[in-house]
């Protein structure tokens, strides 16, 4: 998400990208409304009357996933003289129980008894194996509305009034850019985030200890926020965003430093235009991998006497330039490596099962995870408890480059010069919404060859342990130009249609994988003009 000032325009320009699934249809949908005194263009989910990322003539803002830590577990202790009570300090309180009645179509209702501490329901009879008693404590469950704040987005007229509207923001916690034509704006986390008087690490924390309580909610003036600059841009990526009070998930910056350096040599040839932009938006260079390339093959001695097809992969690697395009082989070398050496190092500590779980999660960055290894383990004095040895990560590189180069081979044929990364890492849209077998065809639907990685700025981020399916992508990208709104940018995969068996509804991948984003008219004569068909809706008199 960026917010720069310095436009070919003159107005600032408000850009989004919304990480998604790949899914048919897709989870958000664009959408123009006009009415008298009221005007909004943009995507949000479908049946909840609010845009996440958007504009309305005057102002555009565009919303991100803030990746704060808005959910703890508290481990509580049952009291083992009588199980309807728990331990709070060196007393003990009797838990809340309430039934909650889910109605099920053709069957009876589904009766669940929730038992309630202090901190949130107990959950460990939803999760497998013997464990001790968890409560959850979710910001979300709090009071406050999550769909009021964005609805008066839309009747902001400035940026100041947008920001006014952001304070009430309750859930998801996002983190947005948003500026107006006359050059203000900024990028602010809203949401309801707790404050915590200790830090939880990310781990379960004891419910009887009152040091962990939640205090109430950050105020919203605490809230990380960076007002837009003259001439000056705004990043919400990945990058760290502040507020010392609040944990985040992990946010490596890799994403954020490389639009940044695009920003930076955009601005340095002049003012910049939305289809400069779109082309960031696309891009698959990751510029910090060549030099995690090097780290690795620096220790592996003379690669003449590893075997032919690892020393195929070295040439391979020390060819490549960070770019993870579709076409790339040097992409597909990598991504196989860095799977296999990570494999070894985290296994050997973790088990098998414990690393694959952990590697499962989304948004685990495997890059992250080689850098903060490689920094224990090839640091001049490596503490004696260190995760990983020097030695380990030899022995894992030179096994990797093995099992990687006969990976490709299997997988992709023995002509190396076909092992493209978008052979072995296939883009499909799966269905949502209703089972595959109600759409007839949309299960057979073909799959692309794809590009990028967790890292890069189109992001095509994969499960690790199912590798290489594309599981996220940028699914909805929005570029606006507040000195011409009304020609906004737009690219919403697969399609702008809400019908699975619409055969309209992979229209837009095409373009999309191009780079290629079409446009969000909203002057009416535009819109009339590209229109393929309309649906007219009359109230009943």
């Amino acid at each position: 998400m960026v917010a720069s000032g310095d436009a070919e325009g003159g107005a600032p320009i408000v850009t989004g990208d919304l990480h998604l699934a790949p899914t048919v249809p897709a989870l958000l949908y664009e959408a123009h409304l006009a009415a008298p005194d009221f005007e909004v263009a943009g995507a949000g989910v479908p049946g909840v009357p609010a845009f996440w990322s958007g504009h309305n003539g005057r102002v555009a803002w565009a919303a991100t996933h803030a990746r704060a830590v808005a959910t703890d577990l508290y481990v509580e202790t049952i009291d083992p003289e009588a199980p309807d009570r728990y331990r709070v300090g060196a007393g003990s309180r009797a838990l809340a129980v309430r039934e909650e009645r889910i109605a099920v179509r053709g069957r009876d209702d589904v009766v669940l008894t929730v038992r309630e501490t202090q901190h949130g329901p107990l959950v460990e009879g939803l999760l497998p194996g013997a464990r001790p008693a968890l409560a959850v404590a979710w910001g979300g469950a709090q009071p406050g509305d999550g769909v009021a704040a964005l609805m008066r987005a839309p009747l902001a007229r400035n940026a100041d009034e947008l920001r006014a509207a952001l304070a009430a923001h309750h859930e998801p916690v996002f983190a947005f850019v948003f500026a107006d034509a006359a050059g203000r704006g900024g990028r602010q986390v809203a949401g309801w985030l707790p404050q915590r008087s200790m830090p939880t690490g990310l781990v379960p924390v004891p419910g009887r200890s009152p040091w962990y309580d939640w205090r109430g909610r950050v105020p919203f003036e605490a809230l990380p926020y960076e007002a837009l600059g003259s001439g000056g841009f705004v990043i919400a990526a990945d990058d760290a965003l502040g507020g010392e009070a609040i944990e985040w998930w992990w946010r490596s910056g890799e994403r954020a430093a490389r639009i940044e350096t695009l920003l930076r040599d955009a601005h340095e040839r002049g003012p910049i235009d939305a289809t400069a932009l779109a082309a960031m938006l696309a891009d698959q260079r990751s510029a910090a991998s060549p030099s995690r390339v090097q780290a690795l093959l620096n220790g592996i001695g003379d690669p003449t006497a590893l075997a032919p097809e690892a020393r195929t992969v070295v040439r391979l690697l020390r060819e490549w330039d960070g770019t993870a395009s579709a076409e790339s082989v040097g992409a597909a070398a990598w991504q196989v490596l860095l799977g296999a050496v990570i494999e070894s190092l985290v296994e050997a500590p973790l088990g098998r099962d414990l690393a694959a779980r952990y590697l499962a999660l989304r948004g685990t960055s495997q890059e992250a995870l080689l850098d903060a290894l490689l920094d224990v383990a090839l640091a001049p004095e490596p503490p004696q408890d260190a995760l990983v040895s020097a030695d380990a990560v030899r022995a894992a590189v030179r096994e990797g480059l093995r099992r990687t180069g006969l990976t490709l081979r299997v997988q992709l044929g023995s002509n190396a010069e076909r092992w493209q990364w978008g052979r072995l890492h296939p883009l499909h849209f799966e269905p949502f919404g209703w089972p595959a077998r109600a759409w007839p065809g949309v299960a057979e639907e073909p799959s692309w060859p794809y590009g990028g990685d967790g890292v890069t700025v189109a992001v095509g981020e994969y499960d690790a342990a199912s590798p290489y399916a594309v599981r996220v992508v940028s699914a909805y990208r929005l570029l606006v130009d507040l000195a011409s709104p009304s020609v906004a940018l737009s690219a919403l995969v697969p399609g702008a249609t809400e019908h699975a068996s619409d055969p309209l509804r992979m229209e837009g991948v095409a373009r999309w994988l191009a780079g290629r984003p079409g446009v969000l008219a909203t002057q009416r004569f535009l819109v009339e003009d590209g229109a393929r068909a309309r649906l007219l809706l009359e109230p009943r008199r």
